[in-house]
């Protein structure tokens, strides 16, 4: 039932959102370290 189409446009949406979950959670963290250092 999938499509070459859905499977591309799946990997590359599972692509964008583990890439910015990652940023964001280094960028979380980064704050984290940077108020507690304080």
């Amino acid at each position: 039932m999938s499509s070459p189409a859905a499977t591309e446009l799946e990997s590359i949406v599972m692509d964008w959102l583990g890439s910015n979950l990652c940023d964001h959670v280094v960028a979380r963290v980064s704050d984290y370290m940077i108020h507690a250092w304080k």
